[in-house]
C-alpha cells in the first residue's frame, strides 16, 4: 500500500507499506511444530513544516524502517497427562532504519512438566537477548549500543484436587545490562472451576 496525500504548505507526506509472511504447521507423532517468517518495509516522509519558508528535497525528509522476523515453536500433544509435556521456542527479529540504527532480539525458551497423581510439576526457562545500535548521526555516550540479556527460570507445582486447583512457584529473573540484577518473585494462583451444568 502506498499513497501521496495532497498537503498544502506543510511538505510532502508520501508513504508506502509492504509486508510479506509465510507461516505453517507440521504435525509430528506426538508434537506440533509451528513457524512463521515475515518481512515488513515502511517508508514515510516527515511533514508538518512550513514548506514556503523551508525548501527540503524529498530525500531529506525520507525515513525507512525494515523488519525481518522468525518465530518457531514446538509443543507436545500427549493426551495422557502422565506423559512428559514439553514445549520450545526460537524467535529472532531485527529492525533497521535509513540511518543505520538497528534493534535486534533473540529469544530461546523451553519448558517441561509431568503429572504425578494430583500434582503437576513444571519448569520453564527462557533466554532473551536484545541489542540496539545507534544511528550514524548519534553522539556516542555510555549508553550507546547497549545489549541486554535476561534469563528467566520459573519452577511451579500445581495441586489439582476435585474441588480446587492451586498453583505455586517462583519467578527468578537475571538481567544483565550496564550491571547485573537479580529478581525473585513468589507466585500463587488459584483458578476456579466452572460449575458443571447438569
Amino acid at each position: 500500500m502506498s499513497g501521496s496525500p495532497a498537503l498544502n504548505g506543510v511538505g510532502e507526506g508520501d508513504f508506502s507499506n509492504n509486508s510479506a509472511a509465510v507461516e505453517g504447521k507440521y504435525f509430528l507423532e506426538n508434537a506440533t511444530l509451528l513457524g512463521n517468517i515475515g518481512f515488513d518495509r515502511h517508508v514515510i516522509h516527515y511533514y508538518g513544516y512550513d514548506s514556503d519558508k523551508f525548501i527540503l528535497a524529498k530525500d531529506k525528509t525520507r525515513q525507512l524502517f525494515s523488519t525481518f522476523g522468525t518465530d518457531f515453536r514446538l509443543n507436545s500433544r500427549f493426551s495422557d497427562p502422565r506423559r512428559l509435556q514439553y514445549n520450545g521456542r526460537f524467535a529472532f527479529s531485527t529492525t533497521n532504519d535509513l540511518f543505520d540504527a538497528t534493534e535486534s532480539e533473540f529469544i530461546v525458551s523451553g519448558g517441561a512438566g509431568k503429572q504425578k497423581d494430583n500434582l503437576f510439576a513444571a519448569l520453564d526457562v527462557s533466554f532473551d537477548y536484545f541489542k540496539k545500535t545507534d544511528g550514524s548521526f548519534a553522539l556516542l555516550t555510555n549508553t550507546s549500543n547497549l545489549s541486554r540479556n535476561i534469563v528467566n527460570i520459573q519452577p511451579s507445582v500445581t495441586f489439582n484436587k476435585e474441588k480446587a486447583i492451586l498453583k505455586v512457584g517462583v519467578d527468578l529473573g537475571i538481567e544483565k545490562n550496564q550491571g547485573t540484577d537479580l529478581h525473585l518473585f513468589p507466585r500463587a494462583e488459584r483458578p476456579f472451576r466452572s460449575p458443571s451444568i447438569s
